[in-house]
């Protein structure tokens, strides 16, 4: 008797604990972000849109989230959305497992003429992305070599210009080292340039321009992002171009990389791998990249992964920001009117 009432104080039981709800963009657009907190770590977590699963993630560090934009004000009345960690539901704030729309709720105002309807775009066979965009899974393949021919198109443009490569990145160099591909609902394609002459954030923006100008006149659409991406548009494919820049031994890309090398000229000397059995330029040291941005098991799929910027990525992201001269020239529309107001 002793003996079995040791091993059931010491036996935790399996219980589901946790809770999300609504939140606001705070740039006061219409996207929806739905974060919550649980305390079974590394968990799956799902979110539902009237019994139709959306998407996963993974609970980290005690929290998870989810992003679905221009969804604000836009979603039918009476539709349903509840979260599940490990197949359990678990609880809105308002204590409700199931959360229900209503008449006059942050999702369904007056206002919107054009309804966000979810339900038929998972029936089409979307997908929401990592971005809270949704993606067409049966166009993939055919954006994916849309994307392909305009980096093909745009790398043989900057070894022209100054005899470098344009280099893959961050989740795109991600799924070409995992397995040759592009990961799974990722909706985007990261390049770099390194500006050789350049070795501080505030240098390489006075050189940005310039850049978007020769772009420009090399028959290119661009338009500058709101972190200071050079985004160049051909058809309907787009691609993000990253300034990139060496300050010491620290390889900076754009405000989302600051990492340590140790020979600048060995580590970063183009090397050709696939990604849709296409050839695409990456450093040499891609690898030690992989593991600065992704952690240790980078070649196992975590989506909860998100990496913590350091204080120098958060300086860089503030100093790369678009200045006015670049959105009046380059900015889209909605960019002009947010910041030049």
């Amino acid at each position: 008797m002793f003996l079995q009432s040791s091993l059931s104080r010491k036996i935790k039981p399996f219980f589901v604990k946790g809770s999300w709800h609504f939140k606001r963009d705070v740039a006061g657009g219409e996207d929806i972000n739905i974060k919550g907190s649980s305390n079974r770590e590394s968990a799956e977590v799902k979110l539902f849109f009237n019994d139709y699963p959306l998407c996963s993630t993974r609970v980290m560090n005690g929290k998870f989230s989810f992003r679905i934009k221009n969804a604000v004000a836009s979603i039918r009345v009476g539709s349903e959305i509840c979260v599940r960690v490990d197949s359990r539901l678990i609880a809105h704030e308002t204590g409700k497992t199931i959360f229900r729309v209503t008449k006059g709720s942050l999702l369904c105002r007056k206002g919107r003429k054009k309804l966000l309807d979810i339900e038929e775009k998972i029936k089409k066979g979307m997908q929401l992305t990592k971005k809270g965009t949704f993606s067409n899974i049966s166009n993939d393949q055919q954006k994916q070599e849309s994307y392909l021919d305009l980096y093909a198109e745009l790398r043989e443009w900057f070894r022209r210009q100054n005899a470098q490569d344009l280099y893959i990145s961050h989740g795109t160099l991600l799924g070409a080292m995992r397995n040759g591909a592009f990961i799974p609902g990722d909706d985007d394609f990261d390049c770099f340039y390194i500006e050789t002459k350049h070795s501080s954030a505030e240098e390489v923006v006075r050189s940005r321009l310039p850049w978007m100008q020769k772009l420009t006149d090399a028959g290119f659409r661009v338009f500058i992002g709101h972190t200071g991406h050079i985004k160049v548009k051909k058809g309907k494919t787009q691609l993000d171009i990253m300034p990139a820049w060496l300050e010491g031994s620290t390889l900076n890309i754009s405000s989302y990389t600051s990492m340590p090398i140790k020979d600048p000229d060995k580590d970063l000397e183009p090397i050709q791998v696939k990604l849709n059995e296409r050839e695409v330029s990456c450093i040499s040291v891609a690898h030690d990249f992989l593991r600065y941005q992704y952690g240790e098991k980078w070649a196992d799929p975590d989506p909860s992964w998100r990496h913590i910027p350091s204080s120098v990525e958060r300086l860089n992201r503030k100093a790369l920001s678009p200045n006015e001269e670049e959105l009046e020239r380059f900015g889209i529309e909605s960019f002009r009117k947010r910041y030049l107001s």
